[in-house]
């Protein structure tokens, strides 16, 4: 179980016409952080990679159209870890 800081949390606006990806970078800071997800407040669409991370394990999600891609500790090809259950 984890707690999200007021500071942690973040409005980003695409105020554009298109819609764009986002590339995300996740580091853990802590041992046994399980399943981290990113969410949408406004939606509550979230984004959930089903995997444990350790202690400064990162894990790099692209979301960006026609690079899309997992990464995990730099290997890639983890696209298998997101949650089926995502939006």
């Amino acid at each position: 179980m984890g707690y999200r800081l007021p500071s942690q949390i973040k409005m980003v606006e695409n105020a554009g016409a298109v819609d764009i990806g986002m590339k995300i970078t996740f580091k853990a800071n802590a041992n046994g952080v399980e399943n981290p997800y990113i969410q949408n407040l406004l939606t509550g669409e979230t984004l959930q990679v089903n995997c444990a991370m350790d202690y400064e394990d990162e894990l790099f999600i692209n979301t960006r159209f026609g690079e899309k891609e997992i990464t995990f500790n730099g290997v890639d090809n983890y696209m298998y870890l997101m949650d089926l259950d995502s939006d």
